[in-house]
């Protein structure tokens, strides 16, 4: 009989010992389940971070792009307004040196 009780004992000490064991073993994987879902939404935010750090550097450039070509254009229609200046002037002083020679052919 002493050996039937020290063997249900045994039992139930290696079923405490057991159910302690599958315990752990729960809390562990429901930890690292836990890390491993922070670790994802980490990474998640880091990557929609880097999507908007990259969406702002293209608005940057794509400014900047702007920018320069209308500087290139003001600067060109500078250079054309400036050109039609001196063609207006040179036309004019054609006009003055053609009635000139008329005047003398005249005379």
């Amino acid at each position: 009989m002493e050996i039937l009780i020290l063997l249900v004992g045994v039992l139930l000490g290696s079923g405490g010992v057991l159910a302690v064991h599958l315990q752990q073993r729960k809390v562990r994987d429901n930890l690292l389940a836990q890390k491993e879902e922070q670790m994802q939404h980490r990474l998640q935010s880091a990557e929609e971070k880097a999507l908007i750090a990259n969406r702002e550097i293209e608005l940057k450039v794509q400014a900047e792009r702007l920018r320069i070509q209308e500087e290139v254009e003001n600067k060109f229609k500078e250079q054309d307004r400036e050109l039609e200046r001196q063609k207006r002037r040179l036309d004019k002083r054609e006009e003055q040196l053609d009635r000139k020679f008329d005047h003398l052919d005249h005379c």
